[in-house]
């Protein structure tokens, strides 16, 4: 009897699902749903969302969103963006012979003060030597932490999804060596304080120096006329 009163004592946790809201960015679509328990919190929990879904554009499929959940309002679960990156076999496919592929992984700040760990990858298109790969390495650090540094980070998630920074960085490391692939293959919000204290931060822009003004010129001085003759009366 003891054993069937313990059995009957247990309490059945009651779970349900609820759906997963997209942040405005998305149009604050619905993106799947969570079975979680009631007296748990979801907040926190991560969902991985293809962009081919959120866009209904099948060439982005490659590319996916992370997303934590924010709260819990009308029985459903608003998200923010935590992320953005791209399959790793995607990338790997994007590597031919006869070329050369940069990595680098560090964090930067967003306008915002969102600490940020961006990976981006480069990939030539020819065989070049180490001395340019480590100007392209040099200065592509540079170049992502002043366009990442000027956006929030809603604008920076918004301007990759539409893949414009991008193309920016591609056209400004071109002119050092010709580039087939330009891409962050992650970026997401570092939660590690550990890896929080290298920090990359970019130059300053050098300003350009300004002419040098020349002196205005004086105008001339007035010529002093000389005095009348006056007439001399006759004797």
């Amino acid at each position: 009897m003891a054993a069937k009163q313990s059995k009957s004592a247990v309490l059945v946790k009651k779970k349900v699902w609820l759906p997963i809201i997209a942040p405005a960015l998305f149009n604050n679509q619905p993106i799947g749903d969570m079975y979680i328990d009631e007296e748990q919190s979801p907040v926190g929990r991560r969902v991985t969302v293809s962009l081919m879904v959120l866009t209904n554009d099948p060439q982005r499929q490659n590319v996916h969103m992370s997303f934590d959940v924010a709260k819990v309002e009308n029985h459903q679960l608003h998200t923010k963006i935590f992320g953005y990156s791209i399959v790793p076999v995607a990338v790997r496919k994007m590597m031919r012979r006869g070329r050369e592929r940069v990595d680098e992984s560090f964090v930067v700040k967003t306008q915002d003060g969102v600490a940020v760990r961006t990976k981006p990858v480069l990939i030539t298109r020819g065989r070049a030597k180490g001395s340019v790969l480590a100007d392209l390495r040099r200065q592509l650090r540079v170049n992502v932490a002043r366009a990442i540094a000027k956006l929030t980070f809603i604008d920076l998630m918004k301007e990759m999804v539409a893949h414009k920074i991008q193309r920016e960085l591609q056209e400004s490391l071109r002119k050092i060596y010709p580039l087939q692939v330009c891409e962050l293959r992650d970026v997401h919000i570092e939660t590690s304080e550990k890896r929080l204290k290298n920090i990359v931060t970019a130059p300053p822009l050098a300003e350009k120096p300004k002419p040098a003004e020349q002196p205005a010129e004086e105008a001339p001085a007035p010529q002093e006329q000389a005095p009348a003759e006056q007439p001399t009366e006759g004797v």
